[in-house]
């Protein structure tokens, strides 16, 4: 059974993130919902999670059962409404669990985020963590993990004491990004803020080369203990290239 919470609260932003336009930062008056599940599980469980606009936060806990923490959020002007546009769907097929978000609506994307915070016994296999536009925290796993993170670094160490509305990251390709934090002030989303070329007037952001490793900074006053790591590109499975001549096979 489903536990269902509504709560309003009232979120100053800083000028900095109200020109950032990001999908995942919602201004203002905040209206949060929050639904608890709990699933049974076993040492042949396997998770799969997949999020589109929000940050997914998986942890290996002491209990017997899978722990489903939903928090989703949209401005008070937009209304409790919209909270019906976005679906997380469970399902439990075998000894698979697979946890998906669904937007009923494009334009809900940009109007609700949705956190998902998952506990598994330690003994449950996490097979995939997928989010579109967020950030993904990961301790006490078992499983080789697939991860897949759209837009912006993998976060793997929160931190604590970081302020939302006035500390940035950087790297050295230019690039900046917002933040959005838990209530210690830990880390939980980073998106990459979309850079306007003056000369063009185009809109975009530095794509790195095959040569360079991102390395991230964070600017801030009071946080500390966050650790960041880049997300990689997967190697493609076909060749990138075109086979012109064989010169010589050594079997």
């Amino acid at each position: 059974m489903m536990n269902r919470k509504i709560f309003i609260c009232i979120i100053l932003t800083s000028l900095l993130v109200l020109v950032a336009s990001f999908s995942g930062c919602i201004s203002g008056i905040k209206i949060y919902e929050y639904t608890d599940a709990e699933y049974e599980a076993d040492e042949n469980t396997i998770l799969e999670v997949s999020n589109v606009n929000g940050f997914v936060n998986v942890s290996g806990w002491d209990g017997d059962t899978v722990f489903l923490n939903i928090e989703k959020f949209t401005s008070k002007r937009y209304g409790e409404d919209e909270f019906e546009k976005v679906e997380v769907n469970v399902n439990k097929i075998g000894n698979k669990i697979s946890i998906e978000t669904l937007y009923l609506e494009k334009r809900a994307y940009t109007r609700v985020a949705v956190n998902l915070d998952i506990k598994v016994p330690m003994y449950v296999t996490v097979d995939s963590v997928k989010t579109l536009n967020g950030g993904i925290y990961l301790s006490n796993l078992k499983g080789d993990i697939q991860i897949d993170v759209e837009n912006g670094p993998i976060i793997v160490n929160q931190g604590d004491g970081y302020d939302s509305t006035t500390d940035t990251i950087v790297d050295n390709l230019g690039n900046d990004y917002s933040i959005s934090t838990d209530s210690r002030g830990g880390i939980l989303n980073i998106v990459k803020n979309e850079r306007v070329d003056t000369a063009t007037g185009t809109v975009g952001t530095q794509i790195p080369s095959i040569t360079e490793a991102v390395r991230y900074r964070i600017k801030s006053v009071k946080g500390s203990g966050a650790i960041l790591r880049p997300r990689l590109i997967p190697r493609p499975i076909e060749p990138q290239g075109e086979i012109k001549q064989v010169i010589d096979c050594i079997e």
